[in-house]
């Protein structure tokens, strides 16, 4: 499953922690930050051998612990966020049980499990089905005006926090978006094809506006 997948089916999967997190008082901006981060987070070790460990559940619990406390011991997370975190990186390998590559028993067993393959029209359009439909819940409950100003309500150590993770899930949404490139839409692009490639354009656009909101509130705010 290519990366917009993921983000939606995890998106999906973690709704109503995410709306019951924000409910508690949970800054919204660090909300979306950790769903979107860690629905991708298993793609950051999609290298040889290493993939069989983050695309495993043993392994990649070992690895969302890992990135869980460094980032409690670097700016003291709620609990919250790590529910979170645990439920969209999970997400991720339910994803690429169904399109692509999963294994279940590594590190005792290399055996993979696929009900489907991936990169398939079939899988191409459920993605576009899923990230549709994500969007369309997305965009009224977490508008980015919102997002952006519950980023400026954040103090400043928590602003490099949601900065990091940001730059990070674009830096793979990027990577993925040429990869998709040059595999499906430069060949031959059919329409499920370009669908997709705004599935990779939105996501990149719903982090980058409130982001950009912020500062120019931020500039704003200094000249008065």
């Amino acid at each position: 499953m290519w990366l917009p997948g993921h983000l939606a089916l995890s998106f999906l999967i973690s709704l109503p922690i995410i709306l019951f997190s924000v409910r508690r008082g949970v800054n919204r901006t660090l909300v979306l930050s950790y769903a979107a981060f860690f629905a991708i987070y298993p793609d950051f070790f999609h290298i040889g051998y290493i993939r069989m460990i983050s695309h495993s559940p043993i392994g990649l619990g070992i690895l969302v612990a890992v990135a869980v406390i460094v980032l409690w011991f670097i700016f003291r997370i709620d609990r919250w966020l790590v529910v979170i975190a645990i439920v969209a990186a999970f997400g991720h390998l339910m994803g690429d049980w169904v399109f692509g590559h999963f294994y279940p028993a590594f590190p005792f067993s290399e055996e993979v499990l696929s009900m489907n393959k991936f990169n398939t029209p079939l899988d191409i359009q459920t993605e576009v089905v899923l990230s549709a439909v994500a969007t369309a819940i997305f965009i009224p409950l977490f508008p980015p005006s919102g997002t952006a100003k519950a980023f400026l309500q954040l103090g400043s150590r928590d602003r490099w926090q949601v900065m990091i993770l940001a730059a990070m899930f674009l830096s793979m949404i990027v990577l993925q978006g040429i990869l998709f490139l040059q595999m499906d839409v430069l060949p031959y692009a059919s329409q499920s094809d370009i669908l997709l490639l705004l599935g990779f354009i939105v996501p990149l656009l719903f982090v980058l506006i409130p982001l950009v909101m912020a500062r120019i509130s931020l500039n704003r705010s200094a000249r008065m």
